[in-house]
């Protein structure tokens, strides 16, 4: 109710207080009419309409009932805590959406949409016990809504397969039907610009809805979106970086102007400076100001590390570990284990590496679906690693691992599979699993998936470093604000690989990323071929493929191979000394592997 006074919104919450009684003392037509007096003054009143939806019902005006529940869904996720939430299942962000939700629903309990989109979160993370009952309570306040029942019906449906004997037909049978903005795009669009138009004041609005106009490819209205956003909050730091991440060239000589003035003031607020920090770099590199621009993107690092605690020994420990428990004999004595579905396509390898084009131009075959990045094996693995924060700093993760019986290697694969399942949204017989990260976890892929298929994007490790570095990643990403521990990172992930080429010669297919760029169709015939799929001349013009992408690569895998980023890295070669130092031999040798690595 924008414009209302205080004693407006006392009157209105005075007003619902009243509805909830006159509900629960089973005065129907008294709390009806009350909830009508409120959406006369307030007609985007989702609670008013809750509460008339509730009584309408129990009075049996079953048809006016449904479009009052309607209503109330609709104008509850245009609320902005429901809006945000919906915007974090988008990209992954779970935990941060869950805890919106439950925020939410303690002043809001009987939100049927805020349930629906909790259930969905419990769904995609293994939890259908729960996620049935958040569906049951959702449909107990609007039991028409059918985004809960369509997801209902799929959640029963995983249960019974986890009972039954035809596990390995069921992930053909579910697809999850998605919330809006959970791959569910044109409704996703739909939505965000009704909370722009509601709320056109927010900063925060315009930029989420930039970040879904770029993901549908909508660039130049995503530029539109940012734009609006600095013009209603001039240092809005993700907007900037946003704006910047777009690797177009959007922003010029005005906007490092404006981004000097900004910093210079310090009166940005803490989350945003880094991101400022970043924007300015990717201008002023954009401009050739190479020695400007690394300071920028030093100091935006080093703002982000201070609030991150990062070990590099521990990924080295891991390494270690993995080398000494996942040798040969080790799959010598699982052979026959885990579970033998071929479905999985996964895209490992360090982050920047090119695993968003390798993903885009196999999402253009007929017969593979693009999943995006999901978190299911690194939740997998967190469980096998307990209490500890990540399974890499637990030592005894593969301990437990190397301990568990075929017919639990067998379970861990079959929930690996129910898992992605209610993330995919065709019938095509194989999907990807695009998690770059994942190469901290080859050994438990093959242990539990051991027919896989397994892609390693590689890139030069200088062009690659400097491209995490250059990358402002607010979390997930411990490694990337320090040269040396990316270098570190590298050099790890390159041992673990070579460690598994070893024990397990031809699981892994390897793709070079300057030679895939430098002879684009022999490679993708070569990398179709490995996988064992036909060729399908769509795979050559992946860049025509409409699909939603929502990494940083999005506007990348929209134009034709390009060599331009190839050497980019060489304009800060003076500054990148202890990247090299810490990849030691590994340069030299590219794409080789040296021998005392």
């Amino acid at each position: 109710m924008i414009g209302s006074t205080n004693a407006d919104i006392g009157n209105k919450a005075e007003a619902i207080a009243n509805a909830r009684r006159l509900l629960r003392a089973g005065d129907f037509a008294s709390a009806t009419e009350q909830a009508r007096e409120i959406l006369d003054g307030d007609d985007r009143c989702a609670e008013a309409w809750r509460m008339l939806g509730m009584a309408l019902r129990a009075s049996g005006h079953l048809a006016e009932a449904r479009e009052a529940e309607m209503a109330a869904i609709h104008e509850s996720r245009l609320h902005p805590d429901m809006f945000q939430a919906t915007l974090a299942i988008a990209d992954n962000r779970l935990d941060e959406a869950e805890q919106l939700l439950r925020d939410y629903l303690k002043d809001q309990r009987d939100d049927a949409a805020a349930l629906r989109l909790l259930a969905e979160i419990g769904a995609r993370l293994g939890r259908l016990d729960a996620a049935e009952r958040l569906l049951k309570e959702s449909l107990q306040v609007a039991p028409d809504y059918p985004a809960a029942q369509s997801l209902l019906r799929r959640v029963e449906e995983a249960r019974r397969a986890q009972a039954g004997s035809e596990a390995s037909e069921f992930p053909r049978g579910l697809r999850a039907e998605g919330t809006a903005g959970a791959d569910q795009y044109a409704e996703a669009l739909d939505l965000f610009e009704q909370v722009v138009e509601r709320f056109p004041d927010s900063p925060r609005n315009w930029i989420s809805y930039g970040h879904i106009l770029r993901t549908v490819g909508r660039r130049e209205d995503a530029i539109a979106a940012y734009r609006h956003a600095i013009g209603l909050k001039r240092d809005a730091g993700e907007a900037w970086w946003a704006l910047a991440d777009l690797k177009t060239r959007e922003l010029g000589s005005k906007d490092i102007e404006q981004l000097s003035e900004i910093l210079a003031a310090g009166s940005a607020d803490a989350a945003d400076v880094s991101r400022l920090h970043f924007a300015l770099a990717r201008a002023l590199e954009q401009a050739g100001r190479f020695e400007e621009s690394f300071r920028h993107y030093a100091e935006g690092n080093r703002l982000i590390a201070a609030g991150h605690a990062y070990d590099r020994t521990a990924i080295t420990r891991h390494v270690e570990e993995s080398i000494r428990f996942l040798d040969g004999d080790f799959f010598r004595a699982r052979k026959g284990a885990g579970f033998d579905t071929s479905d999985p396509i996964f895209v490992l390898g360090m982050p920047r590496a090119g695993s968003t084009l390798i993903e885009q131009i196999l999402a253009s075959h007929s017969e593979v679906e693009g999943t995006m990045e999901l978190p299911n094996i690194i939740g997998i693995a967190n469980w096998l690693a307990g209490e500890k924060r990540a399974a890499f700093e637990a030592s005894d993760y593969l301990t437990h691992l190397a301990a568990l019986p075929p017919a639990e290697l067998l379970k861990l694969g079959k929930g690996y599979i129910w898992g992605t399942a209610l993330r995919r949204q065709t019938s095509k017989p194989f999907f990807i699993d695009k998690m770059p990260n994942n190469w901290l976890h080859l050994g438990l892929i093959l242990t539990i998936l051991p027919k896989a298929r397994i892609i390693d994007a590689r890139r030069h490790p200088m062009a690659c470093g400097l491209s995490n570095f250059r990358q402002h990643f607010a979390s997930g990403q411990g490694f990337s604000y320090d040269l040396a521990d990316i270098g570190s990172f590298y050099a790890d992930y390159v041992r673990m690989m070579d460690h598994f080429d070893r024990v397990a010669p031809g699981r892994v297919i390897r793709v070079i990323h300057e030679e895939l760029i430098a002879e684009p169709e022999a490679g993708i015939r070569s990398l179709l071929d490995r996988l064992g799929l036909p060729f399908d001349e769509a795979c050559l013009n992946f860049q025509d493929n409409k699909r939603a992408v929502r990494t940083s690569s999005s506007e990348q895998v929209r134009r034709p191979i390009s060599r331009e980023g190839v050497e980019q890295w060489r304009s800060f070669e003076p500054w990148l000394e202890p990247l090299r130092q810490a990849l030691g031999s590994i340069v030299d040798s590219y794409p080789a592997v040296p021998e005392s690595v």
